[in-house]
């Protein structure tokens, strides 16, 4: 069975994709991909996932600054999209473009490959999955990592998400959604069953650090971009109310000059010395949990806005897991049902009170004793449930159905 996996975007940054392609071909499925590459920084970790992955196939669509004109083109082309879909009330070819500018490159890829099935991963790659389908007479299913018309779009964008959910997700075999209340969204939107698949990982054997004595509380973020309006500002107030404290801030990801001082602006102007954040650049996917493991508590910060972020359940919390730290999370919708189920992992704090993130993380600088019990439930729980060997199985049950 021939099985197309489809991203607008790159492999890399799709750590969902990613296991779902390595499950399925080590279950013995012809695995193809099709995916674009426009950060030149990205190349290479999507050609490490490649050269480990030797039995994938797959075609990518190459336009960093080095294919500049292409990129010019399909610009222009996504621009005239947005006008054109709002303009033609059934513009459908426009409402595709407006989702994912290379639609046309990846459809004639997919319709070559003549896929048994082919999954979208992303909104983008949805009319591309469906209609490589249609064209070759057989199946198409969609991976919702996110709640899409939940997300901060604009009116444009969202008219066309709308307009092509519509469309396609009445006929897809199955959808799959990355959290539970994702998974309800939809499955309200379409009246038909969505299994939930979480963004865990393969189980990583880690140690836990059971020093009573630390030197000091280390606190960690990530995302493949450090900026505001994620929680980080909520964490360094609560950081200032314990700034004699022994207390760090680490974030990781990609984070520039301009945001590291504006960062710093915001530690200084609620009277924390900058020298308690951290920034360490993007690692590979791979070495995430080992690095991870040498702080003590993930900070899982979500805002709750738009709507997505209020129901998701993010990779991060779920690595926060697997590398056995405790977990300080925001009290979103979706991390408020897991940690409520899961009380040992950490804490729920307000995100409109500071007050609370400050008295739950003075708590943990003051019993050593219970956050390196957080830490290992968390662990406990990541080998005997959330971890990819559980989660894979419901995608094998899937597929083999299909069969």
């Amino acid at each position: 069975m021939k099985i197309c996996l489809i991203t607008p975007g790159h492999i890399s940054t799709n750590p969902r994709l990613v296991k779902e392609a390595t499950t399925l071909v080590e279950a013995g499925y012809k695995v193809h991909l099709i995916f674009t590459q426009y950060m030149g920084y990205l190349l290479g970790d999507d050609q490490l996932l490649l050269k480990n992955n030797p039995s994938i196939t797959y075609d990518t669509l190459i336009w960093t600054n080095k294919d500049a004109f292409s990129r010019f083109l399909t610009g222009i082309l996504q621009k005239l999209s947005n006008l054109f879909s709002s303009t033609f009330k059934h513009g459908f070819i426009f409402h595709k473009i407006v989702l994912n500018r290379n639609y046309r490159w990846q459809l004639r890829r997919a319709i070559a490959y003549k896929a048994d099935l082919y999954i979208a991963h992303n909104a983008g790659a949805l009319a591309v999955a469906a209609d490589a389908a249609k064209k070759n007479r057989t199946r198409f299913a969609f991976d919702a990592e996110d709640y899409h018309r939940g997300e901060d779009l604009s009116a444009r964008m969202m008219n066309s998400l709308i307009y092509l959910e519509n469309k396609y997700l009445p006929e897809a075999r199955y959808i799959t959604a990355s959290a539970p209340l994702i998974a309800t969204a939809y499955a309200k939107l379409y009246n038909k069953p969505v299994t939930t698949i979480l963004n865990v990982f393969p189980t990583p054997k880690l140690p836990i650090d059971k020093k009573t004595e630390r030197a000091s509380l280390k606190l960690f973020w990530f995302s493949q971009t450090v900026g505001l309006g994620r929680g980080i500002e909520s964490i360094i107030i609560s950081m200032a109310e314990l700034k004699d404290r022994p207390i760090e801030l680490h974030l990781l990801g990609n984070c520039d000059e301009a945001m590291k001082n504006r960062i710093g602006d915001i530690a200084l102007e609620h009277g924390l010395n900058k020298r308690h954040i951290y920034y360490h650049p993007p690692i590979f996917a791979d070495d995430i949990f080992s690095f991870a493991s040498q702080f003590d508590i993930g900070m899982a910060s979500e805002t709750g806005i738009p709507l997505n972020r209020d129901i998701c359940l993010t990779n991060k919390i779920f690595t926060y897991l697997q590398s056995g730290l405790a977990v300080v999370a925001s009290n979103t919708s979706g991390q408020m049902q897991l940690i409520r189920e899961y009380p040992q992992i950490g804490m729920l704090y307000e995100n409109d009170n500071p007050s609370k993130l400050t008295s739950i993380l003075a708590y943990y600088l003051d019993h050593s004793e219970e956050l390196i019990f957080a830490k290992e439930q968390s662990l406990s729980l990541a080998e005997e449930i959330f971890n990819w060997e559980k989660e894979e199985k419901k995608i094998l049950s899937i597929i083999n159905n299909f069969k």
